[in-house]
């Protein structure tokens, strides 16, 4: 027995071995929610609207599931894939991150997502969208728009949406990629309708700082679900100062003899205002500050040379509605009619008397000894009369600048501003423009708002 049982141990030992020998032991089975490896992305191949996401194969993944989703955005789109890698196109511009997990063969659980990050260019470039920028000083020559304005024209097909931007190139070269996406203000739905037309959209940003480069965006897409992004960069021209106007520019103190108030009535009495004079290229004239700041606008009157070289002030300068006022250019002064029986002028009635024309009100001019006056001048005006006989009339001018009218169509202003002739003396070679002047502009002697290239540029 006890021979046997040695025997059956000794059996026993070779079969085990014989086992390890010629068999394959079963691999043990997993616990549920083991986790498999998670990819390690790479970004590869970025070009102006796209890019490839590539990875290694998982062990024991059967496929991956990949997300793209864009910064800004709260679209994302997903799909599942068996290779390691995936391209996308046709995207628009903007940082984009590609999240990608392995999903698990049978028994295993999914992997973390693993993220990858890239900013797209976007396309620049597109046969259904076209942009165009440009500064002309043409239009602004005959008046209608302010010297070195940006013009711009969008045209395109099936044009769905557009946002643009302008800023000058310095500040642009300091935003990033999302800051530039981020401050793009869309084209309202008549704009887009524009653009889709042949003659597209064409608008204008003034006024502009001269000598100055401004890059000017725009993001549009389409009606197939296509965008591009492109930007366009033009430069202002410089504003040379004419010889005859340098020694003109600067700050004044102007003394004035009467005043003028709101109802017309016209006071003896003495005082003085800051006056300031700068170029106006758009006009090639003397922007002449201070005279209508009584009524807190900020339009400037105009000055030019006249044939005998004497700077003419004229009135009819910055037309609108300002306070719930309708605003008209008026002249204040003293009507005479023509009597043909005494070949002389004869006082009829006071002013203030209102014209759509542009009429020069003050002669200005500098002596001698450096002392610079402004003289009211004298206007002759032909009319006819009731019978439809034609009349002449002079207005001999007490003061200019722009005269309120309420709903009732009377003339009524609470303010009142100078009048009579003025004595300058010049207190700067700058003109100094106030900090705050819709505030400094409430006072009747207050310096109002020159706008030549110094406003700030809003779009």
């Amino acid at each position: 027995m006890r021979k046997f049982f040695s025997m059956m141990v000794a059996l026993a030992a070779v079969f085990t071995f014989a086992a390890c020998e010629n068999g394959t032991p079963e691999e043990p089975t997993p616990s549920k929610g083991t986790k498999i490896a998670t990819p390690q992305v790479e970004i590869s191949d970025v070009v102006e609207d796209g890019f490839t996401a590539k990875w290694g194969a998982v062990e024991n993944a059967k496929s991956y599931s990949v997300v793209l989703s864009k910064a800004n955005s709260s679209k994302t789109e997903t799909q599942n894939v068996t290779e390691t890698s995936v391209t996308f196109s046709g995207l628009g511009i903007g940082t984009y991150t590609v999240s990608v997990k392995a999903i698990a063969n049978e028994g295993y659980k999914d992997s973390d997502y693993a993220k990858a990050t890239t900013a797209v260019e976007g396309a620049t470039s597109a046969e259904w969208f076209e942009l165009s920028v440009f500064v002309t000083n043409d239009y602004a020559s005959k008046g209608y728009y302010s010297y070195n304005s940006v013009f711009y024209t969008m045209k395109g097909t099936n044009v769905t949406s557009v946002s643009v931007m302008i800023t000058t190139a310095e500040i642009a070269a300091s935003y990033t990629t999302d800051e530039i996406l981020s401050q793009l203000q869309p084209i309202g739905a008549d704009g887009i309708a524009s653009i889709n037309t042949a003659e597209g959209l064409f608008s204008v940003v003034e006024p502009c700082p001269a000598n100055t480069e401004f890059v000017f965006y725009a993001l549009a897409e389409n009606a197939d679900g296509a965008s591009v992004f492109t930007h366009k960069t033009t430069k202002t021209t410089e504003v040379v100062v004419p010889e005859a106007f340098k020694p003109w520019i600067g700050t004044y103190t102007a003394s004035y003899t009467k005043l003028v108030s709101g109802d017309g009535t016209i006071t003896d009495t003495t005082g003085e205002f800051t006056l300031i004079m700068d170029y106006d290229p758009a006009n090639d004239a003397l922007a002449v500050g201070g005279i209508s700041a009584a009524f807190g606008v900020t339009a400037p009157t105009l000055a030019w040379f006249n044939d005998e070289g004497t700077l003419e002030i004229y009135a009819g300068i910055g037309l609108g509605t300002v306070q719930g006022y309708e605003v008209k250019s008026a002249i204040f002064g003293n009507w005479s009619d023509w009597d043909e029986t005494t070949q002389a002028w004869i006082l009829d009635e006071q002013g203030p008397y209102v014209f759509d024309d542009f009429w020069p009100a003050y002669s200005v001019v500098k002596a001698a000894d450096g002392a610079i006056t402004a003289e009211p001048l004298s206007i002759g005006y032909e009319y006819q009369n009731e019978a439809g006989e034609a009349l002449k009339a002079k207005i001999d001018v007490l003061s200019i600048g722009l005269f309120g009218f309420n709903a009732e169509g009377v003339a009524a202003w609470d303010k009142t501003f100078y009048s009579g002739s003025w004595n300058l003396v010049k207190t700067s070679d700058e003109v100094i423009i106030p900090e705050d002047p819709e505030t400094a502009a409430c006072s009747y002697n207050a310096v109002e708002t020159i706008s030549v290239a110094k406003k700030s540029l809003v779009f």
